[in-house]
């Protein structure tokens, strides 16, 4: 927002001719919302806007009427963020809702069986079809899982910081006699 001079805001309260407009309870002028967005940069301190969500200060300068509007919009991010969910909670989220009727019947599960029950069950069967893949996946999914273990071989010191820890353990001996 540019700043403006103090003769331009006079010029525009003159051209406002804020008089005309009705007061609050409070003695502050309340003005229509186009109004109020237009001549923000010069109103007087407590001027309102119509639908009563801001109030204006020289210099442009707005701030929330009142508690209620900020806390309508404090409302509605909350609302928002609990209705967002991470990628884990919506899995778990599906995976414990009830296995359909044909993979109960299928897999021969309990009447109460999950989605988790099914997918199992699903695993167990094609792992015992010889699918490597899903003999994998309930391995690691029982916690047997290999550990993978990585060899770094070759010589990483070189002969210059060979020297150079020599020269540090001397200059430490030399301390420690000293």
């Amino acid at each position: 927002m540019a700043k403006i001079t103090p003769e331009e805001k006079q010029r525009m309260l003159e051209e406002l001719n804020i008089e005309q407009f009705p007061k609050n309870e409070k003695g502050f002028y309340i003005l229509p919302d186009a109004v109020f967005d237009k001549y923000m940069n010069c109103l007087p301190d407590g001027t309102v806007n119509e639908s009563a969500t801001y109030t204006a200060y020289y210099g442009g300068r707005l701030q929330a009427l009142n508690n209620e509007v900020r806390s309508q919009g404090g409302k509605a991010l909350q609302a928002q963020l609990r209705q967002r969910r991470s990628f884990a909670e919506t899995i778990d989220i599906m995976l414990r809702r009830p296995a359909t009727p044909e993979d109960i019947a299928k897999f021969g599960l309990n009447k109460d069986a999950t989605q988790l029950d099914a997918i199992t069950a699903a695993a167990v069967m094609q792992a015992a079809k010889g699918n490597i893949k899903a003999q994998e996946y309930l391995r690691d999914t029982a916690g047997e899982k290999p550990v993978d273990r990585q060899e770094i071989s070759g010589n990483i010191i070189t002969e210059a910081d060979k020297s150079l820890i020599d020269k540090i353990q001397k200059r430490l001996d030399n301390m420690h006699n000293e």
